[in-house]
């Protein structure tokens, strides 16, 4: 796989994590692993809705330029914000395993104030799915890249294939914290009486500092945006549904760095055949050179296998360490890559007769 500029240009974009997965096109040509959190811009046959507190709007950090914020105003409990439904002439095409990951951003607040998880379900409330619930992490105005695990569609081997279409798919969402308005607070809601001395910092100019006793709530307010914290707010970008059935493969640098990792004038290399004492390889190669350049940790559960006599289509999911502040995941859903295979023909180079 290369990851190029256009005419030969170096992009500030970069892989220090590539996800692949292999499906049939024949099990469904119609199939897409990336469903847009936006009313535009996805396969006709999938309609994107929302629930509480979420609304579409313009976002061009989004892949379509378009994305669901969810702007909750205090504490809320886990619900819906996102769903997925699926036409009948397309439902039958997303049978099959997946890994199941969450591209989104939270820009206001801290680490932990929202949390979601993913939701499967029938209407009739039969074998429905829960994913574990996980915070936003680290870095705030990083895509995050949020892992849901494994799942399976149909979601039990008791529905037909016709009745994924009856099957919802949600992404619901919590914030563990109230937040506040930018509005003005009397002190004395939050402060008891005699806790400001005349001369400390908060009382207001212009007042006469001898007066304070004697001041009302209404002549003593405080910007409580300032102190306390804005409302979280979190953007839902993708949701992404790797294919894990037929062959999927988790590579990791272990270094985390930009000199390790897949950028242009490099080529990633999945190798299970040039050397046959080893199942499996990630390679990263300076494609003037072919100089090996980092070697990434496969998570896989065998070697890669393409199946004969089937046309497949391979899925493609990069993530980055940014090293900007810290070692941090951003996942920048404007990567772009071409992906070439190539055959060994190991029998004919292998030495001694037939």
């Amino acid at each position: 796989m290369r990851s190029d500029g256009p005419n030969g240009s170096g992009p500030d974009l970069y892989g220090n994590r590539i996800l692949v997965g292999l499906r049939s096109i024949d099990r469904g040509a119609d199939f897409t692993a990336y469903l847009n959190c936006a009313d535009e811009q996805n396969p006709v046959g999938i309609e994107c809705s929302l629930g509480a507190s979420t609304t579409f709007i313009n976002y061009l950090d989004a892949a379509p330029g378009r994305a669901v914020h969810y702007a909750p105003t205090g504490y809320q409990a886990m619900a819906m914000r996102v769903r997925f439904g699926l036409a009948n002439t397309l439902a039958r095409q997303f049978h099959g395993s997946y890994r199941a990951f969450l591209r989104c951003r939270q820009t206001v607040g801290a680490s932990g104030d929202i949390r979601v998880r993913l939701y499967i379900g029938t209407p009739w409330g039969s074998d429905d799915y829960w994913s574990q619930i996980r915070s936003i992490p680290e870095t705030l105005g990083f895509n995050k890249l949020i892992d849901f695990g494994e799942v399976k569609l149909p979601l039990s081997q008791l529905l037909s294939t016709e009745r994924i279409a009856t099957t919802r798919i949600e992404v619901h969402a919590e914030t563990t914290t109230a937040g506040v308005t930018s509005a003005m607070v009397p002190m004395s809601t939050w402060m008891g009486a005699g806790i400001l001395a005349p001369y400390d910092t908060g009382v207001q100019s212009g007042v006469s500092p001898t007066n304070l006793d004697s001041w009302t709530t209404a002549q003593l307010w405080y910007d409580g945006s300032t102190i306390l914290g804005d409302f979280p707010g979190l953007y839902f970008l993708d949701l992404i549904l790797i294919p894990s059935d037929e062959w999927m493969g988790d590579f990791v640098d272990e270094a985390l760095s930009v000199s390790t990792a897949w950028s242009n004038g490099k080529v990633f290399e999945i190798d299970s055949i040039v050397y046959p004492k080893t199942e499996m390889r990630g390679i990263v190669r300076h494609s003037a050179t072919d100089a090996i350049n980092a070697i990434y940790v496969p998570l896989t559960p065998g070697p890669a296998m393409l199946q004969p006599n089937a046309q497949q289509r391979l899925w493609v999911l990069v993530d980055k360490s940014d090293t900007t502040y810290t070692p941090d995941w951003n996942c920048s859903p404007h990567i772009g890559m071409s992906a070439q295979s190539y055959r060994v023909s190991r029998y004919l180079g292998m030495r001694g007769g037939r």
